[in-house]
């Protein structure tokens, strides 16, 4: 049995839908939904003036009601309705505000009243709720209440230069069903957030924490985008208190796993915490201040109360924050401040940046005086010439003590004019690299439209150096290729279809038109293909032993996760006549994962694609075509080139009911074909070796 309570940090934002304290008929939702599936808004509208009826306090179907009179009813029902809905908890004017069904609603006086109303009472109700936390020291205890005002958990919290430490105290009878990370979980949210919106405190930044009792065992993870990251540090204590009546939850949160957020040197951070005692959406959910969006993955926005710590400092502590992580052509201000203890004297700080190559563009040291308190300092940072990334880093000293605290961060440096400076450098390179050039470009591009001031820069500077060391490859030998290692390629797009990016991994000291033989190999694994061609990299060079490693090219396109039977053949198709012309290799070997195996048969039964050789690998579902009698499997292979070597490796342990691996084997060996290699392998299939099989065989370095 799951049980869990939930614990996130976020950075900002809020969402929509409205509290539902009862549920209408079952009968009267189902003919509301499918009327306005089908359109049919003057029927839905009949239905909701009826089901608001039934059940006037349900402010979410007040405001559907509202979307339809405005768009087929009374404007003046639609505003009363939208009014009603505000009186009864609706308030995610974020989601309203985009709503296209409200439509002429919006244009009303009476919503910009409410909104306005709606956003000052918001921004008042986070000010009253204020945070005043000392450093070390445990808070009285807060309680948590649900929006019909009931207590539902206390809540106390302790700060410190390293850690936001919390406790939680339940009742042990009401717990939720499973943890955060599951499915139907609930449990307690907390929230960090940075204020983006002026008028109503609200942010999108987030960092979500969940803490939960999971298979008998005190259990913590973090949110990554749209999915939960099991992780050790997090894992809370949990006991029972009062002949167990209550269940106290303690857990510590670092303030380095807070998105780089930081209370000594951030003043506008904000911070939530919510229970949630029923897995439905908003059903029993307490919080210190109400946030339709807290812990839900389909809101981008977060409420929170100001957060503010009174510091003591026991421990040299140093916190630095960018105003933009991006440097540009103008100077950014870079805000510092430090944690000295008393008896250390006054302090200094160290800041030093250094663009991508490791020059020193900024070596200053600043004096902070009266060290028992919070001191800080601002500068401004220079301009950085060098694209790519730059290195900050900060270092609290006391005397001849250096080095007590420090503080790095990455930053990318977008310099005026790299726009067109770059675009020029792409135009000139081969014609069929520039595809890839473009790639990366566009990538940057998009994470600076993307991006916020505060967002981290580490992945734009990686992508932004990757491109210069390709450009600066260019501008020293004319190519961006290397000369062997891996390398991402994409081929341009064709007419309607989208541009096609692959992995490749070449071997040492090549240089294209040597006529080394490559591998297409086929593999639904989004996010790792890069792994792929790594690793095919130190397979061929450790099975190699003394002799140099075999010349194989490897091939792994980065293919969508759908399978799709007609666009992927076409798809690697069109790869492999862009490889042929952009590597100028020699013979091509086809291996195909799953049902990526019967795409590589499609392909070999293509005469004009001329392979050497194809290797299926099929383990779960290897299922590809719809009929699959023996007569209509034959005819699937019977195109292919009788002279063709055909591999198969199977994975007898997880062969499911309606598998057509055997059947399709059968058929190819009917033409006295002799696969080879043709190998049943217990245990479960993994990319990894599956991968490693392929390569092998490929480079004809071991009958895998």
């Amino acid at each position: 049995m799951y049980r869990c309570v939930v614990l996130g940090l976020v950075a900002c934002g809020f969402m929509s839908v409205a509290v539902a304290v009862a549920q209408p008929s079952a009968d009267l939702l189902d003919t509301l939904s499918r009327q306005l599936a089908a359109g049919d808004h003057a029927a839905a509208l009949v239905t909701a003036r009826e089901a608001v009826g039934e059940h006037p306090e349900l402010s979410g179907l007040w405001y559907n009601l509202a979307g339809l009179e405005a768009q087929v009813g009374d404007l003046g029902q639609a505003v009363a309705a939208f009014e009603r809905a505000v009186l009864l908890g609706f308030d995610d004017f974020r989601h309203a505000d985009q709503d296209a069904d409200l439509g002429r609603l919006r244009e009303q006086p009476r919503y910009r009243q409410l909104r306005d109303a709606w956003a000052d009472g918001l921004a008042t109700r986070a000010r009253q709720r204020t945070l005043e936390l000392d450093d070390g020291q445990w808070s009285p205890w807060m309680t948590l209440a649900d929006r019909q005002g009931h207590a539902a958990a206390d809540l106390r919290l302790r700060p410190t230069a390293d850690s936001l430490h919390l406790e939680l105290r339940l009742d042990a009878h009401d717990l939720p069903p499973a943890p955060p990370w599951h499915p139907a979980g609930g449990g307690v949210l907390a929230c960090v957030l940075v204020a983006d919106d002026p008028e109503t405190g609200d942010g999108r930044q987030a960092v979500d924490f969940g803490f939960g009792w999971q298979d008998g065992l005190p259990a913590g993870a973090i949110r990554l985008g749209s999915r939960w990251q099991r992780l050790a540090e997090l894992n809370p204590k949990m006991r029972l208190e009062h002949d167990s009546q209550w269940l106290a939850l303690s857990a510590s949160i670092p303030w380095e796993a807070c998105g780089g957020l930081h209370p000594l040197v951030d003043d506008d951070l904000a911070f939530n915490v919510a229970y949630v005692r029923h897995p439905e959406p908003d059903a029993g959910t307490a919080a210190l201040i109400a946030d339709p969006g807290l812990g839900r993955t389909d809101r981008a926005w977060r409420r929170g109360v100001p957060l503010k710590v009174r510091w003591r400092p026991t421990q040299p502590t140093v916190e630095a924050r960018v105003a933009d992580a991006v440097l540009g052509g103008a100077p950014v201000s870079l805000r510092v401040r430090a944690l000295l203890p008393p008896d250390r004297g006054d302090g200094d700080v160290h800041v030093v940046l250094q663009d991508r190559l490791g020059n020193a563009v900024l070596d200053t040291t600043v004096g902070l005086v009266s060290a028992a308190e919070v001191r800080g300092a601002e500068l401004a940072l220079p301009p950085v010439a060098l694209a790519g990334s730059a290195r900050l880093g900060v270092s609290l000293g006391a005397g001849r003590a250096r080095g007590l605290s420090t503080w790095e961060t990455t930053l990318a440096v977008v310099p005026d004019g790299w726009r067109r400076a770059t675009e020029a450098r792409i135009a000139a390179a081969p014609a069929a690299e520039q595809a890839s050039l473009r790639y990366r470009e566009d990538a940057v591009l998009a994470a600076l439209a993307a991006r916020r001031p505060r967002d981290t820069a580490a992945a734009l500077a990686t992508t932004l150096d990757e491109l210069e060391v390709l450009l600066s490859r260019v501008d020293a030998t004319g190519t961006a290729l290397p000369a062997g290692g891996p390398f991402l390629a994409v081929a341009p797009a064709e007419g309607a279809d989208e541009p096609l990016v692959c992995s490749l991994a070449l071997p040492p000291g090549w240089r294209r038109g040597q006529p080394d033989p490559l591998l297409l190999l086929l593999a639904r694994a989004p996010g790792a293909e890069d792994r792929a061609v790594t690793l095919a990299h130190r397979l061929l060079a450790e099975s190699s032993g003394d002799r140099p490693p075999a010349a194989l090219l490897v091939a792994v396109p980065h293919l969508p996760p759908d399978h799709d039977p007609e666009l992927a053949r076409r798809r690697a198709r069109r790869l492999l006549g862009w490889l042929r012309t952009f590597l100028g290799c020699g013979e091509v070997r086809v291996a195909g994962v799953d049902l990526l195996g019967a795409t590589a048969l499609e392909l070999a039964a293509e005469p004009a694609v001329d392979l050497a050789g194809v290797l299926v690998i099929s383990g779960v579902n290897f299922a590809p075509y719809p009929e699959d009698d023996g007569d209509h499997l034959a005819a699937r292979v019977a195109a292919i080139p009788s002279e063709l070597p055909v591999g198969w490796i199977w994975f007898p342990d997880e062969v499911k009911p309606g598998d057509q691996a055997a059947a399709l084997r059968r058929a190819l060996q009917a033409d006295g074909r002799v696969l080879a290699p043709r190998r049943a392998v217990h245990g479960g299939l993994g990319f990894d070796q599956a991968w490693s099989r392929a390569v092998l065989w490929a480079a004809g370095l071991a009958q895998p």
